[in-house]
């Protein structure tokens, strides 16, 4: 049971990083650290939002000047989204 409460300690961390590097501009660094908390807990709603915001962020500063980035994103914002059941 410690080991859980650990785990899911290290884990809300990891988000609240994650959210704070988004609020700095940050949004590689954000995306890497939503990415680990993720792989310990692949359903996690705060993770997946932070993930999807930090998508949103990388398209926004794309400006649209490399096609494939922006496909590239634009499928993962639509993948992100699906998964939370956020319609377009």
């Amino acid at each position: 049971m410690k080991d859980e409460q650990s785990r899911c300690a290290r884990f809300g961390r990891g988000v609240k990083l994650a959210n704070a590097k988004l609020d700095q501009g940050k949004p590689v660094e954000a995306l890497h650290l939503a990415e680990i908390a993720l792989a310990a807990s692949p359903d996690n709603e705060p993770a997946l939002r932070a993930q999807l915001a930090a998508y949103e962020k990388l398209l926004e500063e794309s400006n649209d000047e490399n096609h494939y980035e922006v496909f590239w994103l634009r499928h993962l914002i639509a993948e992100s989204r699906s998964t939370l059941g956020i319609s377009d």
